[in-house]
């Protein structure tokens, strides 16, 4: 079955993110979102993902699928020794969304992990831009 994504959101939860401190000095950016899917079959999914990863000490992604069929799957993965993580919970659920709707929803969470990654990224030039504004003129800048 045909999967497409019709849009997607995300923001930062981390106040203090900041790339110079984000392998093992508490500025890890951990971004939170999701994204629409629409099915040819004319169902919609949405996935949300919360990355809860500490840089050096490893990696903890949150993850929910919801059908607008009323199903609901979900897991936790990554590499961070702790309760959340499930590897196993995440392969069975992530199996069970690709049987019902045929469709690779490894695939999938990938995709909105990365597109979670854009959001935060384009709100962080948004703000930027933001802060440039001088006597009601806009400079322009790279983010």
């Amino acid at each position: 079955m045909n999967a497409h994504m019709i849009s997607f959101w995300g923001c930062e939860t981390n106040p203090y993110a900041n790339p110079d401190t984000a392998n093992n000095g508490g500025g890890y950016s951990q971004p939170s979102g999701g994204i629409l899917v629409a099915l040819e079959n004319g169902e919609y999914l949405t996935v949300t993902v919360d990355d809860m990863s500490c840089g050096d000490f490893g990696s903890r992604i949150g993850w929910t699928i919801d059908s607008s069929d009323s199903r609901r799957w979900g897991g936790c993965y990554g590499t961070m020794d702790d309760a959340m993580v499930d590897n196993d919970w995440t392969e069975e659920s992530l199996d069970s969304v690709s049987g019902v709707y045929g469709i690779d929803a490894r695939a999938m969470l990938h995709d909105a992990l990365f597109a979670v990654a854009l959001a935060v990224t384009m709100n962080r030039c948004r703000d930027y831009v933001r802060r440039q504004r001088v006597g009601g003129n806009l400079h322009r800048s790279t983010c």
